[in-house]
């Protein structure tokens, strides 16, 4: 009888000391998932203002920037970053262009981000027009943009068109009034057939909406990233580890499986994306070579 009570006591005690042991882990997760460091992505346009409208396919600008914002998404959460978007379907922020302006420009600087990226599709009245361009506003934003410029450059400008662009100044609002690092990625020339053909395949977004990840990750992994405030000192502090620490010290190994020299397997994008926003079947993605992967009118809707 003795022995049974000694047990059963026993057995108390180290389910006490159990559950006691996982209490400071439980508050070190929750610590270490407020300081995710935050990317705040904006999709150009939205709502009553379309953008640019594709020659061929009539496609409004507003509906491919929400999808590769929503694609970029997911790469960047599936590698430990928080990520704001600035519109999360195909509506403006405000009644007047002014309005939805300021109320992007109150998100970005509201939600303590890191960088900003904003997206867009780019329109020229010669349809021989094409590739991808970043823009840049304060010295603080040129890094990010050539960074990102010089992974779509190897990855998709140069084998496409035997040429290289380079990051240039823009004279935007929304990169003027950003707070932190940010860029404007012009994805292509909907005026163009070629690129527009590309912009409305799946495939193609999902290996543009990479390239743009593994910028952002290389930009992250330079010792630029030191010079642009105290609003990421925190992730300098050498006596803490964290997913916010380590996502960035990850940056440093991970961004040389991106571009032209190495092949990046169609599998590994696909299953990042974030399934309900594909508008293909998974398996037809990874099947097809040569994807049309047109949007589809449930998708314009949105």
């Amino acid at each position: 009888m003795a022995f049974k009570a000694f047990k059963k006591n026993l057995i108390i005690i180290v389910s006490a000391i159990f559950i006691f042991s996982l209490i400071p882990t439980v508050s070190v997760l929750a610590v270490a998932n407020k300081n995710k460091p935050v990317i705040t992505l904006d999709a150009g346009h939205g709502g009553y203002d379309g953008g640019v409208t594709g020659l061929d396919s009539k496609v409004k600008e507003s509906v491919i920037n929400l999808e590769l914002v929503r694609l970029i998404k997911g790469y960047l959460e599936s590698d430990g970053y928080k990520v704001v978007l600035t519109r999360k379907d195909d509506s403006a922020l405000g009644d007047t262009k002014q309005k939805d302006m300021k109320k992007r420009i109150e998100i970005i600087n509201s939600s303590n981000c890191i960088l900003m990226i904003s997206i867009h599709v780019n329109f020229y009245p010669s349809r021989y027009r094409r590739g991808i361009q970043t823009f840049f506003n304060k010295s603080v934003d040129e890094e990010l943009a050539k960074s990102i410029q010089s992974d779509l450059n190897d990855a998709l400008n140069f084998p496409a068109l035997n040429r290289n662009f380079s990051a240039l100044w823009g004279d935007y609002y929304i990169l003027a009034n950003c707070k932190c690092p940010a860029t404007i990625i012009e994805t292509g020339f909907i005026s163009n057939p070629e690129d527009e053909k590309q912009l409305l395949s799946e495939r193609y977004r999902m290996l543009l909406a990479y390239q743009i990840f593994c910028g952002i990750k290389k930009y992250l992994a330079t010792d630029i990233r030191k010079s642009i405030g105290k609003s990421i000192d925190f992730f300098y502090d050498n006596q803490h580890s964290s997913p916010a620490t380590n996502a960035i010290s990850n940056a440093r190994f991970s961004f040389i499986s991106c571009g032209r020299n190495t092949p990046i397997p169609l599998i590994t994008l696909a299953i990042c994306a974030p399934s309900k926003h594909r508008t293909k079947p998974l398996k037809a993605v990874i099947d097809s070579s040569n994807a049309s992967g047109e949007l589809s009118a449930a998708v314009s809707k949105k």
